[in-house]
């Protein structure tokens, strides 16, 4: 039998349930997609990013805490747990305590930049927005605003592009460097 179409899953619908078991089946979502829980851990986790950008910035401690990879991984090898135990404040715990202490500080004066450019705060801000949005472009309908965002990019960056290739195409063409009239434009030893 087929779940009907505007129950995907399934799960019995919620007006299908007892009044109190309807409420619980729908609990764990009401909690998880909560906006006003998730205003008071976003703003707990821009106050904590930016305590560590501040410190950072300041060159206060090293860019890395080195520790050997073997002897690192020791700290993350943890059970699956059985049951989800993840919360706000458990993971705003984890991450001051576990994860940004470990992590490269890109944004310390001592970092040397090798391979990885210090963001933007403004940038993260926009990843923020583009992981919740989270549209999918492979066509315009699932993504309307990141799919335009992106042709608008792609037109900025080609108009770029032409102006640099017209640029160095007559910065290096022959015709754009006087030489005597007497010498060929190309030696002929150097010609293939």
């Amino acid at each position: 039998m087929m779940p009907p179409a505007d129950n995907p899953s399934n799960q019995p619908a919620a007006a299908d349930l007892p009044p109190t078991a309807a409420a619980a089946s729908f609990a764990w979502r009401d909690a998880m997609f909560d906006p006003e829980q998730f205003r008071a851990s976003g703003q707990a986790l821009v106050a904590l990013l930016a305590k560590q950008l501040s410190h950072d910035l300041a060159g206060e401690g090293q860019p890395l805490n080195w520790q050997p990879p073997q002897l690192a991984e020791q700290a993350w090898l943890q059970p699956m747990p059985e049951q989800p135990e993840l919360n706000a404040d458990t993971l705003l715990s984890w991450l001051s305590q576990q994860v940004i202490p470990a992590n490269l500080a890109v944004h310390h004066p001592h970092s040397m930049g090798h391979q990885l450019a210090p963001p933007l705060p403004l940038a993260a801000l926009c990843d923020l927005v583009a992981s919740l949005a989270n549209q999918a472009m492979p066509v315009y309908e699932t993504g309307p605003a990141a799919t335009l965002i992106e042709r608008q990019v792609i037109r900025w960056l080609s108009g770029l592009l032409a102006g640099i290739v017209i640029a160095a195409a007559l910065a290096y063409s022959p015709l754009a460097v006087p030489r005597p009239t007497s010498q060929p434009c190309w030696p002929r030893d150097n010609m293939v």
